[in-house]
């Protein structure tokens, strides 16, 4: 009967454990797996034969904790409990099934007591949380998801806790940017006792009304940064449900530059209507005759579109009988074939300056200077032409006669470089000869014969012969040009420290280097030399001492001297000195090669001509101030190719 009752009560163990959804291992003392049912069989991917005598501590369960990180065999719960006794329960970790799938269970263990009280196993419980894992993933990444993008946002975000206190309970970063408020000093705390909302008065009856629909859209207000300064908001709200309670959640954009912009935009409208009133005043006070018309395709003007009163004082028609003429109707009939040419140069400069005759209608020529701009490069080829009367301009034949004294001692520079250069590029090519059967001879006769000596003094007279024809090929710009992108700041610097020792203590030499100048494309060793030969001039210039500033500074000029023309970027590179200065005569001459005010031996009369000429081939040009006394002053200029370095 007693076997009877254990075959039944195995049986009923044998059934019940085979038929529980958990997975069920049972191992011995020395973690040794003696049984398992089928539900581990499953959740394990393993047949039972196969975890037969297998321990916790078998590399080939691939235990993983949740960071991903292996799961040590020795902290297995079934371990942890044969070593110390004590049942673990809900410890999770994830298994690889042998076709590489990844397993979340989470296990329980227990020892298993004999008849008298000793350990005679451990039993494990197990429950395939797979499935639960992957949906706690998801949240988390949906959370994240939703924490970045809340963090992120550009609006101000809210999240408030509706009540009686109404309690922020989440802010993000563009909060605490917007509103000076840190998230710690507003969690917890009501945006009524923060101050946020400057007219409390107005926030009343719009949180009734909000609580009521349990929205809000585009509310504009005026909200109080911590500091006291009142922006213009752009709010819209939300009621949703958060852990059965009502809350509220708020997203604004601080419009205040909108609607300054806004408020800018309306001023600019009013200021262009007031200025299209003074419009008309101001095109009928100026002293030239303006007039306005359209480029057309062949060339010609259409009829002008407007002109101004000066112009019909001047030439003798109307302002009806100016809308119906075109330019040529008032042009000399044998300039007809110069319009063309003029045409193409307004296309291409946008701006023209030059001189001409017009007719009245009396017929009387008119001397004028007409001024030419193209308005509008798109659409319609707007012109306007402003037209001075010169007939009795005295200073133009001043003007002509400095333009024919600066052209002649340009062509004397020019017919003076091609023939310095020409003898300076053979005479090179000669001394490349000598200094080089020099260096040979240096490197074949050893120091302690007296040849050394001797070869050396030819050596460097040489090197200074070749110094010289480097001088001469830079003055002609026959010297080998080897342009690069610079900043100036660097070259100056870097100048500096060479420059220094050719001044007398008594000299101060200042830079100032200037961190927004421009880049400019120009030879470095060519500008050093251009440094140096400057410096050398205003060292001699004050033999008692006294200071040299070498700065550079962003300038913009109209170079072809057209008042009303664009001026053009350049970097301007001075030298000045506070030495006895030079007198007209002397300025006149200083560019001309050979032109010294130094005793014979002193100087070669290179070195402002070197200067020049260098300038020259770097795009610029140089401009001298000096008065005797007062010091002397050169500008560089140096086209600007692009912003700061």
């Amino acid at each position: 009967m007693e076997n009877v009752a254990l075959r039944a009560g195995s049986q009923r163990y044998n059934a019940i454990f085979s038929s529980m959804s958990e997975g069920v291992v049972i191992q011995d003392t020395a973690g040794r797996i003696e049984e398992c049912n089928a539900s581990a069989e499953r959740i394990l991917g393993l047949t039972a034969d196969q975890m037969a005598g297998r321990t916790s501590v078998d590399p080939r369960w691939r235990a993983v904790h949740e960071d991903g990180s292996p799961f040590p065999g020795e902290t297995h719960p079934a371990m942890v409990t044969l070593r110390t006794g004590e049942p673990l329960t809900n410890v999770i970790m994830g298994v690889h099934k042998p076709d590489a799938s990844l397993t979340w269970i989470s296990i329980n263990s227990r020892l298993i007591l004999s008849g008298d009280g000793s350990p005679s196993g451990v039993v494990a419980t197990f429950t395939d949380i797979t499935g639960r894992k992957r949906a706690q993933d998801q949240l988390r990444k949906s959370e994240e998801k939703f924490a970045f993008a809340f963090h992120a946002s550009p609006a101000i975000i809210t999240l408030c806790e509706l009540g009686e206190s109404s309690r922020l309970v989440e802010v993000n970063e563009a909060f605490e940017t917007g509103t000076g408020y840190s998230r710690e000093e507003v969690l917890g705390r009501s945006p009524f006792d923060l101050g946020l909302w400057s007219d409390r008065s107005a926030s009343h009856p719009l949180l009734k009304e909000f609580r009521r629909t349990g929205r809000l859209k585009d509310y504009e207000h005026t909200f109080r940064r911590k500091d006291g300064e009142l922006r213009d908001g752009l709010t819209s709200a939300e009621v949703l449900e958060l852990d059965g309670r009502p809350h509220a959640i708020s997203s604004s954009l601080d419009i205040t530059d909108r609607k300054r912009a806004r408020e800018a935009l309306e001023q600019a409208h009013r200021a262009v209507a007031e200025a299209e009133q003074h419009y008309r005043f101001l095109f009928n006070s100026v002293s030239d005759a303006v007039f306005v018309f359209e480029l057309q395709p062949d060339g010609l003007s259409s009829p002008f579109l407007d002109v101004n009163e000066i112009a019909c004082r001047e030439f003798g028609y109307s302002r009806e009988e100016f809308l119906r003429m075109r330019i040529v109707d008032i042009a000399e009939p044998g300039s007809f074939q110069e319009v063309p040419a003029l045409v193409h140069r307004l296309l291409r400069e946008k701006h023209m300056l030059r001189e001409g005759v017009l007719l009245a209608r009396d017929g009387t020529r008119l001397p004028v200077e007409i001024r030419t701009r193209q308005l509008s490069t798109e659409g319609p080829r707007i012109v306007i032409s402003s037209v001075r009367n010169i007939s009795d301009r005295k200073a133009a034949e001043a003007a002509r006669l400095q333009i024919e004294e600066h052209l002649r001692q340009t062509q004397t520079l020019e017919g003076i470089g091609k023939l310095a250069g020409g003898i300076a590029h053979e005479f090179n090519n000669l001394l490349t000869v000598i200094n080089g059967y020099c260096h040979f001879l240096l490197n074949s006769i050893p120091p302690p014969d007296p040849l050394h000596n001797y070869v050396q003094s030819i050596s460097k007279s040489g090197e200074r012969a070749a110094s010289l024809t480097r001088q001469l090929l830079a003055f002609s710009r026959k010297q080998m040009f080897q342009p690069r992108d610079l900043d100036l700041n660097a070259t100056i610097l870097a100048a500096e420290q060479l420059l220094q020792p050719l001044l007398d203590p008594n000299i101060l030499l200042a830079t100032f280097p200037n961190p927004t100048l421009g880049v400019v494309h120009a030879d470095p060793d060519q500008l050093h030399q251009v440094l140096v030969n400057l410096v050398v001039n205003a060292r001699d210039a004050m033999p008692s001492g006294g200071t040299l500033e070498i700065r550079a500074v962003n300038v913009d000029v109209c170079e072809d001297g057209v008042a009303n023309a664009p001026v053009r970027p350049y970097v301007r590179l001075s030298v000045t000195d506070t030495g006895y200065g030079m007198d007209e005569d002397t300025r006149r001459q200083a560019f001309e090669p050979f032109f010294t005010t130094k005793d014979v031996g002193q100087g070669t009369g290179l070195g402002l001509s070197t200067v020049y000429g260098i300038v020259k081939q770097s795009g610029g040009w140089v401009e001298l101030a000096s008065q005797p006394g007062a010091g002397t002053s050169f500008s560089l200029y140096l086209p600007r190719i692009g912003g700061a370095a």
